[in-house]
């Protein structure tokens, strides 16, 4: 008999987006920009939050903060998936 049990497998923890932590909480992207407000002083827009719950905006490590405190979460807890467009897909590219 073994004296020791073989080691666990590390299990990642499950990923939730900002979206749906937000929703669970039963909060609307007013609480949550009131709740930022609340923690950190810091001023975001409707539609900033909306496009980082998205994905159609990167964060910030700023953000990422400000986030962080309004759901009094670590901050390294919140990653992004986001990833910019190439310059010249979005049409910005030089000629």
């Amino acid at each position: 008999m073994p004296k020791h049990r073989p080691k666990r497998a590390i299990k990642t923890p499950p990923h939730v987006s900002l979206k749906a932590l937000r929703q669970m909480r039963g909060w609307t992207l007013d609480k949550l920009i009131a709740e930022i407000a609340g923690a950190t002083g810091a001023n975001y827009q409707r539609g900033t939050i909306s496009a980082i719950e998205s994905g159609l905006r990167g964060a910030s490590a700023k953000a990422i903060s400000d986030i962080a405190a309004a759901y009094r979460i670590d901050p390294d807890l919140i990653t992004t998936d986001y990833r910019p467009r190439d310059a010249f897909q979005s049409g910005r590219g030089a000629a």
